[in-house]
């Protein structure tokens, strides 16, 4: 599952759906039938598969389910964006409250969340409603 990319795609309301596919799936080592042709795809309806994926890295194991596939389609910098988010929060995790005591002083601070700290580089892309329900 393209980890970094569903939580930002939940925040701004975006999916950059183009397709929808709703009928019965099987997924089964790795491949999804039927598939919609896209770069990205939403899966809905899983027993333990819900979520976003690159198409070329699906997860393994075998189900049959009915449900909803929606063919993604994000532009390169938005994808760009969200791997710097990703990269961001593995390195330094934007929750809570940071302190550090130098002597006798402390100092406390709440760090911003991803979410504030990249709201407008996120703002361009932010839809009212969205379509997928992932």
């Amino acid at each position: 599952m393209t980890d970094g990319m569903t939580p930002v795609m939940r925040h701004i309301r975006n999916f950059f759906e183009r397709e929808r596919m709703d009928g019965k799936f099987t997924l089964q080592s790795g491949t999804l039938v039927p598939m919609p042709p896209a770069p990205y795809i939403a899966v809905s309806g899983s027993a333990g598969h819900d979520g976003v994926y690159a198409a070329d890295a699906l997860p393994e194991g075998e189900e049959t389910f009915t449900g909803t596939v929606w063919g993604l389609y994000p532009p390169k910098d938005f994808v760009a964006l969200c791997e710097e988010i990703a990269e961001s929060e593995k390195r330094d995790p934007q929750d809570g409250v940071s302190e550090e005591q130098f002597g006798i002083y402390r100092c406390q601070w709440t760090k911003k969340s991803w979410q504030e700290a990249y709201a407008d580089r996120l703002a361009p892309y932010r839809r009212m409603f969205t379509e997928v329900g992932v």
